[in-house]
């Protein structure tokens, strides 16, 4: 039976309950009075009702039953249910065609049912439903928390929901309940909503107090979240993707429709709004032991790329941020600690009890003002902590906080400065030459008197008396004659892990020839030599032609029938050009005062004493007195058809064939390409094309 169908059967049986509830005869007629019934006819009621619910319409009509001189209207009434609470029925005395409910937001974590019940007549106690409808609830979990899944905005003078997750809603300082519109507008209009609007200046609005908190005006269920509870949010970030909403940028959340836009900020210097759909920041409970409150912020816009976020403290301090609230479950807390007192400033173990509330992880941390931090993780399991609190290394008292889930304790407790302490200020110079020299150090001190020594890793040891409270002392070092030495600096009989490393005297053993400035090359028809960082030419092994193959030769560089002795000569092949057989460097001018190297020669280069370098690219090798440059050549291979490791190594042949391979000659070896590598000897056929550096009695 529908709606319509058991009003008319509801009036059909009137007269006779007129009758039975002794309803007044009209004597002039004879019969009853009319009687005016009210029908249900629609309702604007949507099947799902926003979370923020609203004012909706029940229409009705009217019908007279019966006819008789007065009309009488049959009084009705209707209650709304949300979830399971019903509201007072209303009485209808009078006829109308419309009546207005009120649903009011469902700010929890679960839907409710929504329903209209209408009861007709002399039948108060008959309910008969004529809505039925579906409530959004206001809060969504992620991370493990709930949270509402809208910021806080103004409506009606009330701190309520944005009825979108995109919405920007209202910017807030952080413990204030005065907040400002998002928009539409780029800066501040001048009234700010405590939820009443007010009109005043930016900076006249009071914040800082963690006790007003916007989130349990909207609703005492809700708060402004902690740092556990933003941190939870950051870690499930949906990085790497981009996220819009409603044409809006945001941060979006794993296994989640969670959506948190980039509302941008308000600078409470000069009211300006910036940084819509690219950056968002959203206020926690909580701060370091500056007062910096616990902030949210995210950055990135539409690019992926670009994303950043953090939970950390408000350094700027200047910004106006969003508010997004979760539910308000019981927050950690602090119950005691001990010691109740520090008795000096060594290390300790603070000991600290506390009561996890609905937290299943949280962290006690204590800050101190010299913005040193010690902390330690506490669960729901283990709800008390030790904390190490490392040693007091200032001579003034240090002053400890303690914070629970970041959030003030109240609880602040003083470590002692130093007694009987000297403190190293300065040791100058860091490192010396193997010259005597004077080696300073600076010191602070409340001692009278204390010992200062420097100790030598070979030995030496000076010492003295240091007096005063701030002073220094000086130490003369002598001159090192041998290897490298380290001097550590002690005081008051223990080592301050400071040193300056003074060199060790140089001991060189000059080379016992004079080395040509370049390679051998030819000018002008006559052997000579070529600049120190230019290549010369390649030669067989004691072999009285060059090949010529540039300053830059490659891979591919090879023989091409030309040699010279010093003349251009043309050879058939490679292969016809002699080896072992004679030594060009003695048709340098004068003749015969040059000859190539022997292997020992060589060798001098390879001693630990000589001096190795670089310039350019170039190898150097110096005894103090004479520096040898080496431009690195590489290798004509032994069919002349290509030169290996072109322009990468330095390859000089010596006058020695090896003593167990006649068939190959031994030449010096240097990597150009690696700054750690030396000179050593190394041996290849005499077929092999190499430079040749000649040397002459001194």
């Amino acid at each position: 039976m529908n709606n319509r169908t058991a009003f008319k059967a509801f009036a059909a049986i009137l007269p006779l309950l007129a009758i039975a509830c002794e309803k007044e005869i009209d004597p002039g007629t004879g019969g009853e009075n009319d009687r005016i019934i009210t029908e249900y006819e629609s309702s604007d009621i949507p099947e799902t009702v926003p979370y923020n619910g609203g004012t909706y319409h029940l229409a009705l009509s009217t019908e007279t039953v019966t006819r008789s001189a007065g009309p009488e209207f049959v009084e009705w009434r209707y209650r709304l249910t949300e979830g399971t609470s019903a509201q007072e029925p209303v009485t209808v005395s009078e006829a109308t065609e419309e009546v207005t409910v009120e649903i009011s937001p469902n700010y929890s974590e679960n839907e409710r049912d929504i329903m209209v019940e209408i009861s007709y007549g002399d039948n108060p106690d008959e309910w008969e439903t004529v809505v039925r409808s579906r409530q959004e609830a206001a809060m969504t979990q992620v991370g493990g928390f709930w949270w509402a899944k809208a910021n806080v905005t103004v409506k009606d003078n009330r701190f309520v929901l944005a009825d979108r997750m995109s919405d920007a809603g209202y910017f807030f300082r952080n413990g204030s309940i005065y907040g400002v519109p998002s928009g539409p507008g780029d800066t501040y209009a001048g009234t700010a909503y405590n939820p009443e609007p007010v009109q005043t200046a930016l900076t006249e609005i009071p914040y800082g107090n963690p006790e007003d908190d916007p989130c349990t005006m909207v609703d005492p269920g809700f708060r402004t979240p902690t740092y556990e509870e933003l941190y939870s949010l950051y870690n499930a970030e949906d990085l790497g993707q981009s996220h819009s909403l409603d044409g809006v940028n945001g941060m979006g959340y794993m296994n989640s429709d969670f959506f948190m836009p980039f509302s941008g900020a308000m600078d409470v210097t000069t009211g300006t709004i910036g940084f819509r759909s690219t950056h968002g920041g959203y206020w926690g409970l909580g701060e370091n032991s500056f007062s910096e409150n616990i902030i949210y912020t995210m950055s990135g816009g539409a690019d992926p790329e670009s994303q950043y976020s953090l939970v950390y403290y408000d350094l700027v301090g200047t910004n106006m941020a969003s508010l997004r609230c979760v539910k308000n479950i019981t927050q950690p807390s602090y119950l005691s600690h001990t010691p109740a007192t520090v008795d000096n400033c060594s290390e300790f173990t603070l000991s600290v009890k506390t009561s996890p509330g609905e937290f299943g992880h949280y962290e006690v941390e204590i800050e101190a003002d010299d913005g040193s931090v010690v902390m330690a993780d506490a669960t729901s399991d283990q709800p008390d902590v030790n904390i190490t609190v490392p040693a007091n290394t200032y001579t003034e008292p240090l002053t400890w906080k303690l914070f629970v889930n970041r959030r003030y304790t109240g609880v602040t407790f003083e470590q002692p400065g130093l007694k009987d302490y000297v403190i190293l200020e300065s040791v100058t110079p860091s490192s010396a030459g193997y010259e005597a020299f004077s080696l300073t150090i600076t010191y602070s001190s409340d001692m009278a008197s204390f010992p200062a020594a420097i100790k030598g890793d070979d030995g030496l040891s000076l010492e003295q008396t240091c007096t005063g409270s701030a002073g220094k002392a000086v130490f003369e070092i002598p001159e090192n004659t041998g290897k490298e030495r380290k001097l550590s600096v002690w005081i008051n009989g223990q080592d301050t892990g400071e040193s300056v490393t003074q060199e060790g005297k140089p001991v060189t053993s000059a080379f016992s020839v004079t080395w040509s400035e370049g390679y051998l090359t030819v000018k002008d028809g006559q052997y000579a030599f070529a600049a120190p960082d230019e290549l010369g030419m390649f030669f067989k092994w004691k072999s009285g032609y060059g090949i010529d193959l540039g300053q830059a030769p490659t891979s591919g560089s090879g023989f091409e029938g030309t040699a010279y002795g010093p003349e251009a000569t043309e050879f058939g092949s490679y292969a016809e050009i002699p080896a072992g057989e004679a030594d060009p460097c003695a048709q340098v001018a004068p003749a015969g005062t040059w000859r190539m190297p022997s292997v020992s020669i060589l060798e001098e280069l390879t001693a630990e004493t000589a001096i190795v370098g670089e310039d350019g690219g170039c190898k150097t090798v110096s005894d103090g007195e004479q520096t040898v440059k080496f431009a690195p050549s590489g290798q004509l291979k032994t069919g002349g058809n290509g030169v290996s490791l072109p322009l990468k190594t330095i390859m000089v042949w010596s006058s020695e064939e090896t003593a167990d391979d006649p068939a190959k000659g031994q030449y010096l070896m240097w990597s150009a390409t690696s700054s750690t590598s030396t000179p050593r000897i190394a041996k290849a056929s005499k077929e092999a094309g190499h430079m040749i550096r000649c040397v002459r009695d001194k």
